[in-house]
């Protein structure tokens, strides 16, 4: 199982702009312009020194259910890509996130496009079939971080939503603290929506404004011969260890 990088990330009581200016409006609407590019250029080179770190909003008005409504300010990745093969047609497989926070934990919100609900059998595996991969750690190159896999649910086989949590965490009284999420997902004609809260208190994370966490986001497609497709923010496999890019509470 290929583990990605976590990407950085920083609290914001901001509106949806980063401080790399990689989102902006036109005409009343979000657009995120430049979050690509700048990610694809740091994969080709060693990431040392400081971690780039993108202003995430706080929102207090979002909950964890079916609907996307209340996510207008959120952060917004508007493409995940592959970490090495071609990008696919949107209609065929394409993903986007957006990310917030609040006082209980970090809020997600991934759309998928392109999915048949190809989904892993063994709850242990669920990221060998159609999913949604959610990490998350205290700092950039912390030993302390968890994966959660999410599965939408939705189909005949697997009607309900499933989750599971890979514990990275090597923090003895990290270890001790709970860390279920708070995760709704919902079937689209085209795909599928996972909205989830992943809590603080799980990593031991004040969230307080200018703190600093990393995070990363992967979406996983099961072909029918079994093969698997990736669909990553920072687009890079494999160097677990290491947190190249950040998101940030300014």
């Amino acid at each position: 199982m290929s583990i990605p990088d976590i990407t950085c990330i920083r609290n914001s009581r901001a509106d949806c702009r980063s401080s790399r200016d990689i989102s902006r409006r036109v005409d009343g609407n979000p657009l995120s312009v430049s979050a690509l590019g700048l990610v694809c250029l740091l994969a080709a080179t060693p990431w040392v020194g400081a971690a780039p770190a993108f202003d995430v909003p706080r929102l207090d008005d979002v909950t964890i259910d079916g609907d996307t409504a209340g996510w207008e300010q959120a952060f917004q990745i508007a493409l995940l890509i592959p970490a090495q093969s071609p990008l696919p047609e949107r209609e065929t497989f394409s993903a986007s996130a957006r990310l917030g926070w609040n006082d209980d934990g970090l809020l997600v919100l991934a759309s998928v496009v392109g999915t048949g609900g190809n989904e892993s059998e063994k709850l242990e595996e669920l990221w060998r079939g159609d999913s949604v991969e959610l990490y998350l750690a205290p700092s950039p190159a912390s030993p302390d971080r968890c994966q959660w896999v999410i599965a939408p649910g939705g189909s005949e086989q697997f009607p309900t939503t499933r989750s599971f949590l890979h514990d990275y965490r090597q923090t003895a009284e990290l270890k001790k603290q709970p860390a279920d999420i708070t995760v709704a997902t919902r079937r689209t004609a085209t795909g599928y929506h996972v909205k989830a809260l992943l809590p603080w208190s799980s990593l031991g994370i004040v969230p307080e404004v200018g703190r600093e966490v990393a995070c990363q986001i992967m979406v996983n497609r099961r072909q029918d011969d079994g093969g698997l497709d990736h669909l990553l923010w920072f687009p890079m496999h494999g160097a677990f260890g290491d947190c190249p890019i950040g998101i940030c509470f300014p």
